[in-house]
């Protein structure tokens, strides 16, 4: 019986059944009553992972007693879990909180109790984590995930339910108060219900002592930023990261007359707000968030290299206006995420002046 199941090591993943249909797209008809749940879901560990770097050290080097960060659009929680690894070995007294807000009730709940799947891209296509191959070449990102995840139990893999099984998991997980118990119980029940979507051997849950006070994960709009997180000098920084297109509709079209600019205009100038002086907005480098149509570039040193850099784009000119300066830039990619080194840098991280 079910009672006799003591899950301790567990897992999350995002549901295979999300796909792109676009935060203010209708035309999918889309019949559900959380079209939210139909937006898209595409992350990874250590997406952007230089910009993460660079804004790890930055909240480090500025935020020494701490800080709480705001991650918007934070899908499934990978790379909000990625930015807090990177943060964990300065974080003994969690002093550094995030929390990841979206749009999505499913996602929330798969960011919050898992599991994950790791591994590399199969033929089939099937959608997880996918830092293992992308990642290849910054082998302490492995060392990172293995100290801060754990190997989910085998036998919850092996597990089959018996009559009258749901109904005993169901009421133990409504009764249960202690997270760490709780993690485990809806990890288990994900897996024993969902068990194609898992693979042993290749499925994690984030160990309790790394996200125990450290990382929560709420429900919150993208285009209220403000109605999440409030003014009060607590948040130093706000991760926004590839998700503009979403407000502006800039999936289908650069035209400005034909975007929501005004609701992109008023995400930022909201960050602003609860920003303190010298915090971090965390914008990503994708080129239809900036509406990078090939303007003038223009050559820096970043790192010790010289980099073509475009940062007089309309996005970029909305962020200047706004009271933001860039700081970080980082290379646009190619469709699959792929360092297209034809493409400029757009910049990625920006500070509060």
């Amino acid at each position: 019986m079910i009672t006799s199941i003591k899950p301790n090591n567990f897992i999350y993943n995002y549901p295979k059944t999300l796909s792109f249909k676009g935060y203010n797209d209708e035309t999918y008809n889309v019949k559900s009553k959380n079209k939210q749940d139909w937006l898209l879901h595409q992350t990874s560990f250590f997406r952007n992972i230089e910009t993460l770097e660079f804004t790890t050290n930055y909240i480090k080097e500025n935020f020494p007693n701490g800080t709480q960060i705001a991650d918007f659009g934070c899908s499934n929680g990978e790379e909000a879990y990625s930015l807090m690894m990177l943060l964990n070995d300065n974080n003994q007294e969690k002093k550094y909180k995030i929390t990841g807000y979206d749009l999505s009730p499913k996602v929330i709940e798969k960011a919050k109790y898992g599991p994950f799947v790791i591994k590399y891209r199969e033929p089939e296509g099937l959608i997880n984590s996918e830092f293992e191959y992308k990642n290849s070449n910054k082998k302490h990102l492995r060392t990172l995930f293995f100290d801060c995840f754990e190997n989910i139990r085998g036998d919850f893999f092996h597990y089959r339910i018996k009559t009258g099984d749901e109904k005993i998991i169901k009421d133990k997980i409504a009764k249960e108060k202690d997270l760490k118990k709780l993690i485990q119980l809806k990890c288990f029940n994900q897996i024993i219900h969902n068990r194609g979507d898992y693979k042993e051997g290749k499925a994690y849950l984030p160990k309790f002592e790394f996200i125990n006070k450290s990382i929560e994960f709420k429900l919150g709009d993208i285009n209220n930023l403000s109605k999440s997180v409030k003014a009060n000098g607590k948040t130093g920084v706000i991760i926004f990261k590839n998700a503009w297109y979403h407000i502006s509709g800039s999936k289908k079209t650069y035209e400005i007359d034909q975007l929501n600019w005004q609701g992109v205009e008023s995400a930022i100038k909201q960050a602003h707000e609860v920003l303190p002086k010298g915090g971090l907005f965390v914008v990503g480098n994708l080129a239809n968030d900036h509406l990078f149509e090939n303007q003038h570039q223009r050559t820096i040193i970043q790192n010790g290299e010289s980099i073509k850099v475009c940062d007089n784009t309309p996005f970029a000119n909305s962020l200047k206006k706004q009271g933001f300066k860039p700081i970080f830039y980082e290379q646009i990619l190619d469709q699959y995420e792929n360092v297209d080194k034809t493409k400029p840098y757009l910049p990625s991280v920006w500070q509060k002046i």
